[in-house]
């Protein structure tokens, strides 16, 4: 899934990014073509559903019509559109340092808020890309973004597989296809930075396909059942350790697989409390093994604070009004979001078309048609409930979109089937497909054709992928360094491949005021005392995120680590204003 830094540079060959530098039409000509495939697969899969008796659709070798080599081709269509950005080095966002920063230190001390603390995000969110540390023990900007791909490509294939469950296959990859190229076609900082949202957007994926498998399957295939309900138990379980953002979603999910799974298919009464069982004894699971690990450490008072305190403070001092997000948010989160909107649109507008038209045909369908609308007015206020106007808060309104969308497309395709006679059947499904098509696709195709984010200027990219200071810090580290930085730039972390000396990785808790400062710098002073880093480099400096005045925002702002640091460190470069410091105890 995700690789270090030693590998990743196996992905480019000298000359490799040249080469598409000179001449982007290389990328594009890959690119649509793998996505013209992906189209094609789809379409084929639709001639052989309906019209299995013709003769064109007779000559297709059975392993194209595969769900597997759907979902290959698929995979093979997102990498081939967003493998540019795996390149791109540092974007906007340093949130995504910050979380790779923490998987690095608790890959060296995995125990929750002992080593770590990244205040709103759960602790999982590290822990989802300690694939990429298996090698060093090192993460860079490639196994990030890497990360940040493959949570939207389990998604995107958990959605497709949650719709073969109620639809046939041809029309769950067609259903699938808008969520497919939103995530291909997608090179918005905001979406394509590993951030906090995206582990929990895997796992809501993967629990809404695994509840809705298990509630389809027949009676004979009980034992199959009770362990696809303890998976996506484990998954809704997991996410208030990721972000607690989240736990709306994963509680209404988790509400819907329960009365599914009690009542569909109708079973003795003891059958059905076993099936209650399975899902809330894995949606119970992590929140115990986190209890008792958390527990055994001594770090209850520090997980309270840490997070739950954290969480509630940051949403108390929410700068934006709620109700006033609500009413404006298609100007603040839609109309300014290009790759957002054609999704937001065609996929509202196709559930919005089918449910005027009458789709509600069947009790099946009228109960997942709105249990789908349930989950999009819940995501659109979990997007808005923070206070924010930041994108990546969108991915929690995507899925519903895509679950929505995909469910209304099936229904539309049924009420066809009922109420069209049977010789204009054929023209009414490929007329579906036709608006689909132009009205959804093409419209998130037009956003990717106008858009060269970074091929171009890839192998530029890559060379300003490590800062100097980063570089300085690489020829001074020695096995087992941990590094502190005062300011806003984690990326001093991932870049020189130092864990954090103290549990925040930047330190914005303790330089701006709120009510929780004193705590901060408390713990901080704690930890640099108990474990000096070999390293601090004070990052207030021109070029540096938000805190860029070293007047005001300066070591002199805390005293008593001005002092520490005055006390047991040397100054060794000034790099533009970032100053790195040594330990008095090691030579420099």
């Amino acid at each position: 899934m995700l690789l270090s830094p030693l590998v990743s540079l196996t992905l480019a060959p000298a000359g490799l990014l040249q080469w598409f530098d000179e001449a982007p039409v290389r990328y594009w000509a890959i690119a649509w073509s793998t996505w013209s495939v992906l189209l094609l697969f789809t379409f084929l899969r639709l001639g052989v559903d309906w019209h299995p008796a013709g003769r064109l659709w007779r000559c297709i070798p059975h392993w194209v019509l595969y769900p597997r080599t759907f979902a290959l081709v698929a995979v093979v269509a997102m990498l081939a559109f967003r493998w540019p950005v795996l390149f791109a080095g540092p974007m906007r966002n340093p949130d995504e340092t910050q979380l790779g920063a923490g998987a690095m230190t608790y890959w060296r001390d995995p125990v929750p808020w002992r080593s770590v603390d990244m205040h709103t995000s759960g602790p999982i969110n590290a822990y989802f890309l300690w694939p990429a540390l298996l090698f060093d023990g090192r993460i860079d900007y490639i196994g990030l973004r890497l990360a940040a791909l493959f949570a939207h490509g389990a998604a995107a294939l958990a959605c497709y597989g949650l719709l073969r469950r109620f639809t046939s296959d041809g029309i769950a990859r067609l259903g699938t296809l808008p969520l497919l190229d939103f995530v291909a076609f997608n090179s918005v900082w905001e979406f394509v930075q590993y951030s906090s949202e995206q582990a929990s957007f895997c796992l809501l994926a993967l629990a809404a396909w695994l509840l809705a498998d298990a509630c389809t399957l027949t009676n004979d295939r009980e034992s199959t059942r009770h362990w696809r309900l303890i998976v996506a138990g484990l998954c809704l379980g997991c996410l208030p350790f990721a972000k607690a953002q989240a736990v709306g979603l994963g509680l209404t999910l988790g509400c819907f697989g329960l009365v599914a799974a009690w009542s569909v298919p109708v079973a003795p009464r003891g059958l059905r409390i076993r099936r209650a069982l399975a899902l809330a004894i894995g949606a119970f699971l992590p929140a115990g093994i986190f209890l008792v690990w958390v527990a055994l450490y001594g770090q209850g008072a520090q997980a309270y604070i840490s997070y739950i305190e954290s969480n509630r403070v940051y949403v108390a001092g929410h700068v934006e009004d709620r109700l006033k997000l609500l009413r404006d948010f298609y100007a603040f989160f839609v109309d300014i979001d290009f790759v957002f909107k054609p999704f937001f649109l065609g996929s509202l507008g196709l559930a919005m078309a089918v449910t005027l038209i009458g789709s509600l045909v069947r009790p099946l369908s009228r109960k997942l048609l709105w249990g789908a609308w349930l989950l999009v007015a819940v995501g659109l206020w979990t997007v808005i409930y923070p206070g924010r106007i930041f994108w990546h808060y969108l991915h929690f309104l995507v899925l519903p979109l895509a679950w929505l969308s995909g469910l209304s497309l099936a229904a539309g395709f049924r009420l066809a089937e009922m109420k069209v006679p049977a010789r204009w059947s054929a023209h009414v499904r490929w007329g579906i497909v036709t608006a689909v098509v132009v009205l959804i696709l093409v419209p998130q195709i037009l956003t990717r054709v106008h858009d060269l984010p970074v091929v171009g200027t890839l192998a530029e990219g890559q060379r300003n992928s490590v800062h100097p200071v980063s570089r300085r810090l690489r020829e001074l580290a020695r096995p087992g360094d941990t590094l502190v930085v005062w300011g806003w730039a984690p990326q001093f972390y991932t870049e020189s491949g130092l864990t954090q000396g103290v549990r925040d990785a930047q330190a914005e808790p303790e330089i701006a005021p709120g009510p929780m400062n004193l705590f901060y710098r408390n713990r901080m002073m704690w930890d640099i005392r108990k474990h000096p880093p070999a390293l601090f480099v004070d990052a207030i400096a021109d070029g540096g995120f938000i805190y860029t005045a070293h007047s005001l925002f300066g070591l002199q702002i805390f005293p008593e680590l001005a002092t520490f640091v005055a006390g047991h460190y040397h100054l060794v470069e000034d790099l533009n204003g970032y100053r790195i410091y040594v330990h008095n105890n090691r030579a420099p």
